[in-house]
């Protein structure tokens, strides 16, 4: 059999854009295998562990911080300055709201607020939950998706690598497309599985949006305060830019500190550690990446 890092230059190159779709192909179908199934069953109506799904722990502070100010436990001036509200301390439930609180007994800004060390810890816990329900990566699953990505990019680098030797060694010297070709596929493989959820998370976000679409599309006709738990779910699924100014004016002051815009989650990250799915209830309905032509060679 003809050894294929002899063939000519045109039919390794076609030889090598086939063997990179199909590296493509089976990582991808790898990673449905490792991180696919039915979504777990889990809260629909836990407006923070939906806003972490979808934005991160930071996300869900945020998501906190308008819950708060919507049921009047605090307030925010024209400075962008955070504090409780007078004699509210004591209304807070969960962890997280006590530790976004406390950590404004004072007035403070939306970066400090952030960076409390109770309330990151408070954040971090619905991380670590929605990992131990696989929606999102923990650190099995992100060292997975390492040996899976740099498995496919070895393979590219590698056979690219024999060929341009063998065609360097034979004294051609018209590779450019066969090293665009390999650029092009590690490329693919590096951004491919940098996904923040699992494609069990996000398949659950898809469906979430749908579950919620009613709510959107009724968006500027919430009522601010005493709506609190509709106005956080509205924030917690399509994120903060979603509430209309004319309902929740405090919005601007929850933009984002570093680009003064809004998360959209779609940050790589993974979050070690498990969590008992017992404290979930509710389940949802599962719902629902060529080279161009041209033969200038890769050394033959």
């Amino acid at each position: 059999m003809t050894d294929p890092f002899q063939w000519p230059g045109p039919a390794f190159l076609l030889a090598y854009i086939g063997l990179g779709l199909i590296v493509v192909t089976v990582s991808i179908l790898i990673l449905r295998v490792m991180e696919g199934g039915s979504p777990p069953k889990a809260s629909l109506s836990d407006a923070y562990l939906l806003s972490c799904l979808r934005g991160g722990p930071q996300e869900a502070i945020r998501v906190v911080l308008a819950a708060l100010l919507d049921r009047g436990l605090m307030s925010v001036d024209d400075r962008g300055l955070f504090a409780v509200a007078e004699d509210r301390e004591g209304f807070a439930r969960r962890r997280i709201e006590q530790a976004v609180l406390a950590a404004a007994a004072m007035p403070v800004t939306l970066e400090t607020i952030l960076a409390d060390p109770d309330v990151v810890a408070a954040g971090a816990d619905y991380a670590r939950q929605l990992a131990g329900l696989g929606l999102l990566p923990d650190g099995t699953a992100l060292r997975r998706r390492v040996l899976l990505r740099w498995t496919g990019i070895g393979l590219m680098l590698g056979t690219a690598g024999i060929k341009l030797v063998v065609a360097i060694a034979n004294g051609h010297r018209n590779v450019g497309l066969l090293v665009l070709a390999a650029v092009f596929f590690s490329g693919v493989l590096a951004l491919g599985g940098r996904t923040r959820r699992t494609i069990k998370g996000e398949i659950l976000h898809t469906d979430l949006r749908s579950l919620y679409a009613g709510l959107h599309r009724r968006a500027a006709q919430l009522q601010a305060g005493g709506a609190g738990q509709e106005l956080a779910l509205l924030a917690g699924v399509y994120g903060l830019a979603a509430l209309p100014e004319s309902v929740f004016p405090a919005r601007r002051f929850l933009a984002t500190p570093t680009t003064g815009g809004w998360t959209h989650g779609d940050s790589t990250g993974g979050y070690d550690g498990s969590v008992s799915s017992g404290a979930y209830s509710s389940s949802t309905s599962s719902c629902s990446s060529g080279c161009g032509g041209g033969c200038g060679g890769c050394g033959s």
